[in-house]
């Protein structure tokens, strides 16, 4: 059997955990021996990183590239013509017309070859079908599958929402042909709800993929453990642009002072503090090192020189690693933050999307959740405070809640097995 995943970024260890969870799903429901392809962003840098896996380039990003296409004007009439081309190409093959194949360059074609032979066509778990990410790839490389006479299923998602006309005309389009869509919090199934798609397709929720690859021991370790008086504490932070009722200048400058102070705090309190992040090391994609230092600008050198900042790359599974020699993340990437939990670690989280809000509600930590646009030194001090009076007696209930989500993104596979 071949399975094709496609849409995945695996530049960023979070990503990459989507990944590594989403293949050990589907080998436990497919068969150790599936077939599975993997089409991704910046596939040959992918390879370097995860050099078992094999990478191509997801069809949709090449459909929507070509010489000169980033010049203004021009190349976005480049990209039409190029977009057009590969649907066109495309729904003859889907017909039966092969000789339009040749159309296309023989990359192209092999990867199309390898669209039309698959039995399971998968995207990839995480957030990238929100408006302000841009959907045209995405959009294109779905309507491919269809040409194709391929169903696409959608694995754990955060989507939406959609308010442009034209979102909402493509998400129909896309939705109402798949067989099962997962989604990882109740927000994205009302975005999903809200298109009034009919017939209506099938929406489930499920835990993120990540979740998948606890471990029963680690999360034991995790209702056991309680802070110490000197702590070891872990930030993972990301640079951010869009506040709601701030301006961008405005709250950035208020998002790194309330990381600096905080970061203050625990250097006076005698606690150690670092920086590290699934997103860093890698050039092609965004490096949250980069924030950290940003941050540090905010304090002085006789408490900056006490942090430790990471800036290599690490690998997700090291990431893991290091989480659980931590007391207590900090913790902006969503996926530090999953990281942290599998691997019994608590989290304080800053929430810039509602999928980080819903993750931890449903964990029973909604009242400790910093939102970003609301953030401040003061808040952020004091959300700390009632975070660490109260988290060792909430240790048992938390981890449990982890465990049963990470019973219930094992199935996920199975949901796709059954449509």
């Amino acid at each position: 059997m071949k399975i094709l995943i496609t849409n995945i970024v695996a530049l960023n260890g979070g990503d990459a955990a989507i990944m590594y969870g989403m293949i050990n799903s589907l080998r436990e429901t497919f068969g150790k021996n599936v077939d599975i392809h993997i089409y991704a962003s910046e596939p040959n840098v992918c390879k370097k990183l995860y050099p078992e896996f094999k990478f191509r380039e997801t069809i949709g990003l090449v459909a929507n590239r070509g010489p000169l296409s980033k010049v203004r004007y021009i190349g976005r009439l480049i990209r039409i013509i190029q977009r057009n081309r590969y649907l066109l190409v495309s729904r003859m093959c889907g017909k039966g017309f092969h000789g339009f194949k040749y159309l296309i360059p023989k990359e192209s074609r092999i990867s199309l070859n390898d669209y039309a032979t698959a039995d399971v066509i998968v995207s990839s778990g995480g957030t990238y079908l929100i408006e302000p990410y841009g959907l045209v790839t995405q959009y294109t490389d779905y309507t491919i599958c269809n040409h194709l006479n391929k169903r696409v299923f959608f694995y754990t998602q955060s989507l939406g929402p959609f308010t442009q006309s034209w979102s909402k005309e493509w998400m129909r389009n896309v939705f109402s042909s798949s067989p099962c869509i997962l989604v990882r919090d109740q927000q994205s199934y009302a975005n999903i709800k809200e298109l009034n798609i009919q017939p209506s397709p099938k929406v489930i929720r499920i835990a993120d993929a990540a979740f998948s690859l606890a471990k029963k021991e680690d999360l034991i370790r995790g209702k056991e453990r309680r802070l110490p008086k000197k702590l070891k504490i872990a930030f993972s932070v990301r640079e951010w642009s869009i506040f709601k009722g701030r301006t961008k200048e405005n709250g950035v400058k208020t998002y790194r002072e309330s990381i600096a102070t905080l970061v203050r705090y625990f250097v006076e309190q005698g606690h150690e503090v670092s920086f590290f992040s699934t997103c860093q090391g890698v050039k092609e994609y965004t490096d949250d090192s980069k924030e950290a230092c940003e941050i540090m600008k905010f304090l002085p050198s006789s408490i900056s020189e006490k942090v430790i900042i990471q800036n290599e790359y690490v690998h997700f599974k090291k990431i893991m690693e290091q989480l659980k020699d931590v007391d207590l993340l900090i913790g902006t990437r969503l996926h530090m933050t999953i990281l942290s939990l599998i691997v019994g670690t608590p989290v304080l989280p800053i929430a810039y999307e509602f999928k980080t809000k819903e993750l931890f509600t449903s964990l029973g930590l909604d009242k400790h959740v910093v939102s970003i646009d609301n953030i401040s030194p003061d808040l952020i001090l004091d959300k700390y405070s009632h975070f660490v009076e109260e988290i060792d007696d909430k240790r048992d209930e938390l981890f449990s809640q982890v465990d049963l989500l990470s019973h219930n993104a094992k199935f996920a596979s199975n949901y796709i097995k059954m449509n």
